[in-house]
């Protein structure tokens, strides 16, 4: 879990009858690159992350409300997505 910056909103999706918003972002500084040595300090990159939370309102937001509503209130703790084996990477 982490609660660094969000840098880019990838895919959300709002259910109106529970208030809530699913979330699939890039999150900063969610995967340890490498680990802390006697010389150097840890290092961390970002990574994919799903998350939800709770939306008061009866419409969804826009991705860039979205995007800084997380960053505003960065109280959100992410899991790590897992990478679904059938999508190819180029």
């Amino acid at each position: 879990m982490n609660t660094g910056e969000v840098l880019q909103v990838h895919d959300f999706a709002f259910d109106n009858n529970q208030g809530i918003i699913s979330i699939e972002a890039e999150v900063q500084d969610t995967l340890l690159t490498a680990p802390a040595t006697q010389i150097d300090p840890e290092q961390w990159t970002s990574g994919r992350c799903t998350g939800s939370i709770l939306w008061d309102e009866s419409k969804p937001p826009s991705e860039s409300e979205l995007l800084n509503y997380l960053n505003k209130y960065q109280d959100t703790h992410w899991l790590l997505a897992m990478p679904d084996p059938s999508e190819e990477f180029i």
